[in-house]
Formats: structure tokens, sequence, C-alpha cells
């Protein structure tokens, strides 16, 4: 192996090491992955993202197979990508944590759009209140 390549490994494991202590999972670095509750293996996924210092962060239903409480902590922890600088485009259904984390929503049924606009404006819109079919939120941050 070449000095250049130990040197670039080394920088990877540093900055792996900074992420998983600022998402709060240093005390589980020696644990494999699959061996972590649901939650804290749905947080190293999105950790991994930030090791490769990508600007946008993608999460796909980050909520779903969650209990409360692990909903609550990844809400939590999602605020917290935002307050670190990346921005976030979420697709969720439970609108309980979109209607928390959200900037701005994008109601979506089937492809279609139903409503945009700030969390408090979907809140009240008439034509999004009440649509049991809704599909995908996006929300971007």
């Amino acid at each position: 192996m070449t000095k250049k390549k130990r040197q670039g490994e080394a920088q990877a494991e540093e900055r792996a090491r900074e992420i998983i202590e600022r998402i709060g999972l240093s005390h589980q670095i020696d644990n494999a992955c699959k061996n972590l509750p649901y939650g804290m293996q749905k947080k190293v996924e999105i950790a991994r993202a930030m090791v490769s210092e990508v600007k946008l962060v993608l999460l796909d239903e980050p909520a779903a197979g969650l209990n409360p409480s692990e909903t609550a902590e990844m809400s939590d922890f999602i605020q917290r990508l935002k307050e670190w600088g990346y921005t976030v485009l979420l697709i969720e259904h439970d609108m309980n944590l979109v209607m928390k984390i959200s900037d701005y929503i994008y109601v979506m049924n089937y492809g279609a759009e139903l409503a945009e606009g700030l969390p408090a404006e979907i809140r009240s819109n008439p034509q999004y209140i009440g649509k049991g079919g809704v599909q995908r939120v996006l929300k971007s941050g």
C-alpha cells in the first residue's frame, strides 16, 4: 500500500470517528451495525453520507419502523443535520414528524401535487386536510 493511500485511509477513519462522536454513537464504536437498535442503525446510515462530505441528504421515510421514542430521536437528529449545515430532502408519511422539522413542504398524491407551503399553511390548507390517500411529503431545508 502506498503512503498516499495510507494517509487517505487514515483521514477517512478520522473523519468517520468525528462523525460518530458528533451523532452521539461513540459508545457503540466497537459494535457491529447489525447489533445496534434499529433507530441507531438508521443514524449510522445517515452518518455514512456525512462522512463523504455531502451537502444534501436525501432521506426516504427515516421514521418508518421506529417506535415513538425513536421517531422523536430521529426528528431531533434531522434538526441537528440542518443546524450542521446540511440540506435535507425528506420523503415521509409521519405528518407529525414532517410538521415538526420542515421549513417548506410539498404534499403529493401519486405524483400529483396537492399543496405546497410553510408547515402552518399546509396544516390549514383545505386541499390537504382530509386527504387520506397522501402518498409522499417532500421537505427541503
